[in-house]
């Protein structure tokens, strides 16, 4: 039997890509997944959309602040991860989609590699307004399927290689870290 892999997707007025996102991980071709919606205190449709999903799926849970409260992405993602059931976690930002096979991919790499803790893959843009700043340049590196050591790898330490939306990593591997700190970075905070 596969493992459980939860997907933690933390949401702030996402109604215009939020449908979709979720169906690429309901389509994304592995079982079985648990869907961990944390809502940051949206105010448009977003909750009424995670509703909808929560309602026709078992493995989908929506998570909020208490009062609805935003608090801003870093602790709304802690928060998901907290709440998680999985052997694996994976991020998705809730305007990114998910491949078809990646999950599975992922799997086989891990059962694999005892000593993996972290997973992250390529981006595809799709939809990209024109005259947007291409993502793809930012964190494709061009060598797939190799491992490394961040320690051993200080491009990845000054500057933001890794897009947080293609990284899956052992959840045993986040339980060590003590997630009672304060978002310090205005912005980049998933690096």
């Amino acid at each position: 039997m596969n493992p459980l892999v939860s997907f933690v997707i933390p949401i702030y007025n996402a109604e215009k890509f939020l449908a979709e996102t979720i169906e690429s991980i309901l389509n994304c071709g592995y079982e079985p997944i648990e869907i961990v919606l944390a809502d940051d205190g949206s105010t448009d449709s977003s909750l009424e959309i995670c509703r909808s999903f929560e309602e026709k799926s078992s493995n989908i849970r929506i998570i909020r602040h208490d009062n609805g409260i935003n608090k801003g992405v870093s602790t709304t993602r802690k928060k998901g991860i907290l709440e998680v059931k999985g052997e694996y976690v994976y991020f998705l930002d809730a305007d990114d989609m998910l491949l078809p096979g990646v999950i599975s991919q992922y799997i086989t790499i891990f059962s694999q590699n005892s000593d993996v803790v972290l997973i992250h893959g390529e981006v595809q843009e799709i939809n990209t307004p024109s005259g947007s700043q291409k993502l793809e340049q930012g964190f494709v590196i061009g060598l797939s399927n190799r491992k490394y050591s961040l320690a051993e790898e200080p491009y990845y330490l000054k500057s933001n290689r890794i897009c947080n939306s293609t990284v899956c990593v052992r959840k045993e591997a986040l339980s060590v870290i003590n997630f009672n700190y304060k978002q310090i970075f205005p912005i980049g905070e998933d690096w």
